[in-house]
């Protein structure tokens, strides 16, 4: 989270302009449950990365 208001502000401002320039994915209850099994078998992997080396 940004520690600056002014920062904090444009952030949720660009979240807010990416969210109304899409259509949102069609997202089930089976693919849920799948979102669910994923994040899990992460957080128990302790991956902190993702593949580009980011954190």
């Amino acid at each position: 989270m940004a520690k600056e208001p002014a920062a904090r502000a444009s952030r949720v401002e660009r979240l807010a302009d990416a969210v109304a320039a899409f259509d949102p994915l069609p997202f089930d209850g089976e693919a849920s449950a799948r979102c669910g099994t994923l994040v899990s078998l992460t957080i128990a992997a302790r991956r902190t990365r993702d593949r580009a080396g980011r954190t």
